[in-house]
């Protein structure tokens, strides 16, 4: 009988509690936003589905080709802000400004090009590109809609989609076909590939621009909701990232070809032809490069997703956020895919901020920690990500992502 009574005592402490620790926040006892903030961070990421780094601590490494069941794949990516400027006046409105530098690439070799399975000119995933861009931030309030703005210009530096095409036919004449043709575009035209020299008088590429634009709204504070029951306390927003305006055009490129043919059934064992004296005499592997001038248009990969930030009991000390969205991304054959999560962020009056999620984004699950020490005047963000293809292979270790960031200001 006692416990009976308890139970609704204890409930409504932890209640109190949450609201008194709402009040905290709200207080003088968070620590406020800068007014003026100057920052910059990095990020590297890498993944791949075909070995994990335990691999390295073992003599002898083994590919069973049995285990491609999604063929290769391997990515990489870089994302540098070597320079940002913001101004937050009150957390009503603000602007920036910053420079940012991103590298994007990914091979995915087919299931049957590994396993050298049938196919007829089956296409494989491979691509790369590099750009810069400076940006504009605005973001401002309007009736507890929080708006947010950033138009871009950018450059693409360095861009290519390699075609790789692929066939195995046993039909009449048996036989394996592999062909590839990759024109590397670039800002700065580029003579010999040997001797690389770039001449600044010959860049001719034309600036892209978008924009990315997103908002925010309170939906349960804004109704006054919260107060009434905590538990269904959230916010509602959608971003929108790289809305294409007008693409950036790259014309110099460097063209690498090359490929090769072999009657399998001279073979007994179809990888004996790579023993076979004539192989390289009969094929024409790397073809010379070809240097030329074509016009090609550049956009960047667009996202969208919705999400909703959820405090359980009306505190930001928790605050948790599934989202949904998806990309369209130019750099793959199928450049259409879906991306969902979720992540958890735990508050500390904004001293210090744990945030850990689990998403699928850039078709690769990401299971990541991120740690903010904020002392207002300088603030640390540290980053560590385990990234697989497959949901239940993050113990494999076959992808590692890391982020640092620096702000300071007043």
């Amino acid at each position: 009988m006692k416990k009976i009574i308890l139970f609704p005592i204890a409930l409504t402490l932890i209640f109190s509690g949450v609201y008194a620790q709402d009040l905290f926040y709200d207080s003088g006892f968070r620590f406020k936003d800068r007014t003026v903030e100057l920052g910059l961070n990095a990020g590297f990421d890498f993944s791949n589905d075909f070995f994990s780094l335990g691999d390295f601590r073992q003599e002898r490494m083994v590919l069973d080709l049995d285990n491609f069941t999604g063929g290769l794949n391997l990515n990489t990516g870089l994302d540098i802000t070597p320079f940002y400027l913001g101004f937050n006046i009150n957390n009503i409105w603000g602007f920036g400004i910053s420079a940012n530098i991103n590298y994007y690439g990914h091979i995915g070799l087919s299931k049957n090009l590994i396993s050298l399975d049938q196919a007829i000119d089956e296409k494989s995933d491979a691509s790369f590109a590099v750009f810069a861009d400076a940006a504009l931030n605005f973001f401002f309030n309007v009736n507890h809609f929080k708006l947010k703005f950033r138009p871009s210009v950018y450059y693409s530096v360095l861009y290519s989609k390699p075609d790789i095409v692929y066939t195995f036919d046993t039909t009449d004449t048996p036989y394996l076909n592999l062909e590839y043709d990759m024109r590397i575009y670039t800002a700065l035209q580029i003579d010999d590939i040997d001797n690389i020299k770039f001449d600044i008088n010959a860049f001719s590429a034309a600036p892209g621009f978008d924009i990315s634009f997103g908002f925010e709204y309170p939906l349960y504070r804004a109704a006054g909701l919260y107060k009434v029951f905590a538990l269904f306390d959230f916010d509602i927003g959608m971003d929108f990232m790289h809305i294409p305006i007008h693409p950036a055009v790259l014309r110099h490129y460097t063209q690498l070809s090359g490929g090769f043919t072999v009657d399998v059934d001279t073979l007994e064992n179809v990888f004996d032809f790579i023993d076979n004296d004539d192989f390289f005499d009969d094929n024409d592997l790397f073809n010379d490069p070809v240097y030329g001038e074509d016009k090609i248009s550049v956009e960047r990969p667009f996202r969208a997703k919705l999400w909703i930030a959820w405090r359980p009991m009306g505190s930001r000390l928790l605050t948790l956020t599934p989202q949904l969205g998806f990309s369209i991304n130019p750099l793959y054959l199928e450049p259409f895919s879906m991306e969902y999560g979720v992540k958890a962020k735990f508050d500390l009056i904004n001293l210090l901020t744990l945030t850990a999620g689990v998403n699928f984004e850039d078709r690769i699950w990401k299971n990541n920690l991120h740690v903010t020490f904020n002392l207002r005047i300088l603030e640390l963000d540290l980053g560590i990500e385990a990234r697989s293809y497959e949901f239940f292979n993050f113990w494999n270790t076959g992808g590692l992502g890391v982020h640092v960031g620096l702000k300071f200001g007043l």
